[in-house]
């Protein structure tokens, strides 16, 4: 048996029937999920999903913005099934929407009523999906208790979500790292949203947490929990005490965000950074934030002070606040559209209790770089990823960059001189080649490359000038060899602490593990295993090879095949075809063992 997941555009995966395989898609701890390859037709009956009758699909639930409007669209197509659903929307008249408005107010008894009666029609149609032998078979595996917990590190602690059968929206837990080095973790409690949710009569799921960064070995009890209803955009954050793992009440100082679409950030202990509905000219045409509030303990929301504003048309407009080392630097960000921003920021010192910082108007400068750009901050250099092609340096040694590239100057420099700063290039790409992500420790940044669609690694690293803007030197770390098939995940264990990572590696045949590398020594340094997932399929008969196919255009498409060693590569075996392509997501090699079964 073999599972697929398919990659970047018309990449795909082939998947052989002869070794009897079956596909769905899934959803594990910690990991991704690729699009199902078994998507309904579009004459399949309707199947809508609520937060209140569907509690398994919580984390594709559509957003709340748009869930009325996909109500409206369901009602007044749902006896139309063939319709392209592109063509649904520019066919409702403004009449038409008005009829069906009442779907708007989706927790609405009427609306619920009219969600279960669909539901019931797609029941009788298709079967109860919780009656088939599969899909057993698949929960069994998602609920397993061998699946990887994926932790994030705090302090002395590391916390993870776990979820299974009996924890459906699960416990957030933590517990050292002698502890979690060893096969079975004793873990403490944090917060079990399965017993919040009954306790205060909520569907609550876990929608993250936010905590302060007060600096090198600084640490605070609070962060902020942000839970949602049934899984929607709109979130509930509250502020918590990791000591007396318990919400602070308001009443009692603690931070309250009620149900919205909210951005939200420490700016230090005791002040946030919000960005949620106050009601009219707060939201953006989107429906998301368009100012941000400086929310300062013990005071009220309506009355913390507007020191930022994108325009109504902007997606979105957010503040927060990125440190690495010594360094840390407030932002402010207007999302222009899906893929571009314009990006304003400023140094922010450590202050004492009592000590007064800058005004908050004060000290500000755009960044001028590509909209299109995706930035970050390593110590007092600025990261710059193109999504479109830049030239830049001085007049006499100007060097165009294609789209795609990552970039490195120092930020004093780049906000000083432009395109005229002197760039480090710390990739480029080729027609073959594209970064994928990157990592940062205390003095490396690892990069994730796809070569032909196949992942290795490439280290830089770095040493901080502490002359002032001087920025800082970046030696070439060398690469992880030749790309395997194989997908390789990496983040920093403690940016504070050192160079050491995580490391998830995974195939089509080979379940994930998780190690701990220190990038000190290098890439290519022995792993240390702590975690892997058992085999979930029978996979010693089986191989994953790469092929490329030539398409109309000349263009090399690669593509993977799965199958039996012994298959004949002649075309005579029947086979599931798998492509998937949109929103710039490349789909890896991965293992699926609920697909494959």
């Amino acid at each position: 048996m073999a599972s697929m997941s398919v990659l970047l555009l018309a990449v795909c995966t082939l998947l052989c029937a002869g070794s009897g395989v079956r596909s769905s898609a899934s959803i594990e701890a910690g990991s991704c999920q690729s699009p199902s390859p078994l998507a309904p037709a579009e004459s399949s009956p309707l199947f809508i999903s609520s937060p209140q009758l569907a509690p398994s699909v919580q984390a594709k639930s559509p957003k709340v913005r748009d869930s009325g409007f996909r109500l409206r669209l369901a009602n007044k197509f749902r006896h139309k099934p063939t319709t392209p659903p592109l063509a649904l929307r520019a066919q409702l008249t403004e009449k038409e929407e008005q009829e069906d408005m009442w779907l708007e107010e989706i927790d609405s008894e009427r609306a619920l009523s009219w969600v279960k009666e669909r539901n019931e029609e797609t029941l009788q149609a298709l079967g109860d999906p919780n009656d088939s032998e599969l899909q057993q078979r698949i929960l069994k595996i998602l609920d397993s208790k061998d699946k990887i917990p994926y932790v994030s590190k705090r302090g002395k602690f590391l916390y993870n979500l776990w979820t299974d059968d009996v924890n459906p929206r699960g416990l957030w837990r933590r517990t050292t790292m002698e502890e979690f080095e060893k096969s079975s973790p004793a873990w403490e409690t944090v917060l079990d949203v399965d017993a919040l949710g009954k306790e205060e009569g909520e569907s609550w799921v876990w929608a993250g947490t936010t905590r302060p960064d007060l600096g090198p070995g600084v640490e605070t009890s609070r962060v902020l929990v942000s839970l949602s209803r049934g899984g929607s955009d709109a979130t509930v954050t509250r502020e918590f005490d990791l000591e007396t793992k318990a919400f602070v009440p308001p009443e009692h100082g603690g931070f309250y965000l009620p149900e919205a679409k909210s951005s939200v950030e420490y700016r230090g202990a005791d002040a946030l950074l919000v960005g949620t509905d106050m009601g009219h000219g707060s939201l953006t045409t989107s429906g998301y934030p368009r100012q941000v509030r400086l929310w300062k303990r013990g005071t009220k929301l309506e009355d913390a002070e507007v020191v930022f504003a994108g325009e109504e048309e902007d997606v979105s407009a957010v503040g927060y606040v990125t440190r690495h080392g010594g360094r840390r630097y407030e932002w402010r960000q207007r999302s222009t559209s899906f893929y571009t921003s314009a990006y304003s920021l400023r140094p922010l010192p450590f202050l004492q209790p009592g000590e007064a910082g800058p005004g908050e108007q004060e000290g500000w400068a755009r960044v001028p770089v590509p909209e299109g750009a995706v930035l970050s901050t390593m110590g007092s250099e600025l990261l710059v990823k193109l999504r479109e092609d830049w030239t830049t340096g001085p007049p006499a040694h100007r060097v165009l960059h294609k789209a795609g590239s990552l970039l490195a100057a120092p930020v004093d420099q780049v906000l000083d001189k432009g395109d005229a700063a002197e760039f480090t290039v710390l990739f480029a790409p080729t027609e073959r080649c594209s970064l994928s992500g990157w990592s940062q420790t205390g003095g490396c940044v690892v990069l994730a490359l796809l070569d032909t669609v196949k992942t290795k690694l490439r280290l830089w690293r770095y040493q901080e000038e502490h002359q002032a803007g001087a920025g800082g030197n970046w030696e070439d770390g060398g690469s992880s060899g030749e790309a395997a098939i194989e997908t390789l995940s990496v983040w920093a264990l403690d940016p504070d602490a050192g160079d050491q990572v995580w490391m998830v590696s995974s195939s089509y045949t080979q379940p994930p593990s998780l190690s701990v590398i220190d990038l000190s020594n290098g890439l290519n340094t022995t792993r240390t295993e702590l975690k892997t997932l058992p085999h979930q399929f029978e996979a010693r008969d089986l191989q994953a090879r790469q092929f490329e196919a030539r398409s109309s255009d000349g263009t090399l498409v690669p593509y993977f095949v799965v199958a039996r060693k012994d298959m004949p590569l002649d075309g005579s075996t029947p086979t599931l075809v798998y492509a998937y392509g949109g929103f710039e997501v490349s789909l890896t090699p991965s293992y699926g063992g609920p697909r494959a079964r």
